[in-house]
């Protein structure tokens, strides 16, 4: 639990990062508009962010179909849909499976915001430094 509790606080400060930059590229970028700067930060924030939540989305598809491969784990994790009685041996099992996949979904998904961490910074290094007169 510590371990998946640490990835969890690391999780919340990339997050945080990435809210940050993606505002500034947002302006950035918003800034080459003339006239219209706000309307451009605006409509840039939508498109980054659907563009980031496409790379996300793809990326966290490809481990859930690898620790599913098979109908029979997808129905032992999930259940058949039946009402049934869980003994406490199972119950832990179950709780241990989980907290690996949700362990290597976040690990996964902060690598990915890591990534897109970057891109963001990039962008915002290459418009305020490159394209605005800030003198």
């Amino acid at each position: 639990w510590l371990g998946f509790l640490g990835l969890f606080v690391a999780f919340i400060l990339i997050a945080i990062t990435n809210s940050l930059l993606h505002l500034y590229a947002c302006m950035g970028i918003g800034a080459q508009f003339g006239r219209n700067r706000v309307i451009g930060s605006v409509v840039s924030y939508f498109v980054l962010s659907a563009i980031s939540s496409i790379i996300t989305l793809a990326f966290m598809a490809l481990p859930m179909f690898s620790v599913f491969q098979s109908e029979d784990a997808f129905i032992q994790f999930v259940g058949n849909g039946t009402i049934t009685v869980v003994s406490g041996g199972s119950l832990q099992v179950m709780a241990d499976q989980m907290l690996r996949i949700g362990g290597i979904a976040l690990a996964i998904v902060g690598g990915i915001t890591v990534v897109i961490s970057v891109l963001f910074y990039a962008i915002t290094w290459y418009t305020y430094n490159k394209k605005l007169n800030l003198e």
